[in-house]
């Protein structure tokens, strides 16, 4: 894995695919994920591979698993981990 932009490309329609968002609301048990038609991206900014910190940003458009017409739109997500 290298910095730059990755595109979320979707998991409904194709469980198999690991490259998707998921965000899941467990006060009323509703999973949303992005799908082929709605998608998003992570941008990796910083991958410091000696201290096994990755960093970056995310953003996505997901659709509730069991209510396809309700969606979900996630803006300026940021993330700042590290890895094993």
């Amino acid at each position: 894995m290298n910095t730059g932009k990755y595109e979320l490309t979707g998991r409904v329609g194709n469980p198999s695919s690991t490259n998707y968002a998921r965000l899941s609301n467990y006060q009323n048990n509703t999973k949303y994920y992005t799908t082929a038609n709605l998608k998003g991206s992570v941008s990796i900014t910083k991958l410091d591979t000696n201290n096994k910190i990755i960093s970056g940003t995310f953003e996505f458009t997901a659709e509730d698993e069991k209510a396809p017409g309700n969606t979900i739109r996630v803006t300026d997500g940021w993330f700042d981990v590290k890895y094993n």
